[in-house]
């Protein structure tokens, strides 16, 4: 398993809808938001949408875990694999935010 982590600051964290993508994970991912796991994803499209009941104020802390084949180990080096698959993420994550309308009041 490798894990990335990294601390983020949302601005208005609760006043937008927020959504993390991986555009490119070798093999399943686990996403994780100040320790709480938001979902899994065994193929594409690796979407997850970000609940803002699990959003603070600083610092939310993302962490993706990645899950890769055994294939590296038990069969790198054998008639069954011809080469080393790859592992992990193989673009950055993209964080998007889509701000909610404000009501009117009526």
């Amino acid at each position: 398993v490798g894990i990335y982590r990294r601390d983020v600051l949302l601005t208005d964290p609760r006043d937008s809808l927020w959504r993390l993508e991986l555009p490119c994970v070798h093999t399943a991912a686990e996403l994780f938001l100040n320790g709480q796991s938001i979902g899994r994803r065994g193929w594409a499209p690796y979407r997850f949408a970000i609940p803002a009941e699990a959003l603070v104020e600083w610092p939310n802390r993302l962490e993706i875990h990645v899950f890769s084949t055994a294939g590296n180990r038990y069969y790198a080096g054998t008639p069954y694999q011809s080469g080393l698959e790859p592992c992990g993420l193989g673009a950055p994550p993209l964080l998007s935010r889509t701000r909610l309308k404000e009501t009117s009041g009526r």
